[in-house]
This record gives structure tokens, C-alpha cells and sequence, in this order.
């Protein structure tokens, strides 16, 4: 048996488009995107500020050099087959997340019945909280495989 864990994601469900999940559920982050052929990033202040408020300046910022442009269309995008419908799902939220909404993150999170844990971060615990990201990760390759 396989299992997933979500980290302050997206969990759209079939036929669901990216972007409209987050229309209801605006954040700041928004604020802080450029765009530019057909691609968009954030701006250093929205990951100091907003994506990665509670990881060291140093840290943060090298997320912003070493980001990656996303398509602009991508928030266009239709889920076809959702992979939680199908494994068992762990879901961390981030309580603090100024990218993805918490309270849009506990609805998806709640819809997909994953094991939920809650962490007091920014939208990056794998950086703000390394650790207790790799226990939910290792806790559900254990449940995973009984």
C-alpha cells in the first residue's frame, strides 16, 4: 500500500480547476506575483513577507533566486484524477500560510479524509520544520504499510 502526504498543497478533486479553488480564499501572496511571457513568480518581498515568512532572510531569499517560473495557465488547469482518491493521504496545514489559505487547506484536507496535523509555519514547514514534516512523512510509511 502507497501513501500520500500533502504539505500545504493544492488537493483539487476531478474536474476541478487549480484556480478557482483559491478564489474564495484569497491571500496575500497574490499580491506579491509578476508575470511575464506566459509566466509568473513572486516577488522577493512575498516570500520574505507572505511564502516563507518564518525561515531565516538568507533562506528565504535563496528561495527567491532559485525559484522556478510556473505557466500562468497552470491555475487554468483541470485535475483529472485526483491521486488522494485512490491512497491513503496525510495532509499537514500550515497555520500560518499566507500562500494557500488554512482554512481552504483543513476543507481539502477534511474532503479527502487525510490524517491531519497542524503546524504553527509559513507555507514551507519542510524548511521552517523539517523535523515534523519527516515525522508525518515516516508516520505514514508506517500506516502505509499495514
Amino acid at each position: 500500500m502507497k501513501a500520500l502526504v500533502y504539505v500545504a498543497a493544492l488537493a483539487p478533486d476531478t474536474d476541478e480547476i487549480i484556480g478557482e479553488l483559491t478564489k474564495d480564499y484569497p491571500t496575500e501572496v497574490f499580491n506579491h506575483v509578476e508575470m511575464a511571457d506566459g509566466f509568473i513568480w513572486m516577488t522577493k518581498d512575498g516570500i520574505q513577507k507572505h511564502f516563507a515568512s518564518d525561515v531565516p532572510e538568507a533562506k528565504s531569499e535563496l528561495i527567491y533566486y532559485k525559484q522556478g517560473p510556473a505557466a500562468a495557465g497552470l491555475f487554468g488547469e483541470k485535475v483529472a484524477s485526483p491521486a488522494w482518491k485512490e491512497k491513503k493521504s496525510c495532509y499537514i496545514v500550515a497555520k500560518n500560510d499566507e500562500a494557500i489559505s488554512p482554512e481552504l487547506q483543513r476543507i481539502m484536507s477534511k474532503r479527502m479524509g487525510a490524517e491531519v496535523t497542524e503546524l504553527a509555519t509559513s507555507h514551507v514547514p519542510m524548511i521552517s520544520q523539517p523535523n515534523e514534516v519527516l515525522s508525518v512523512i515516516r508516520q505514514a510509511i508506517i500506516s502505509a504499510g499495514s
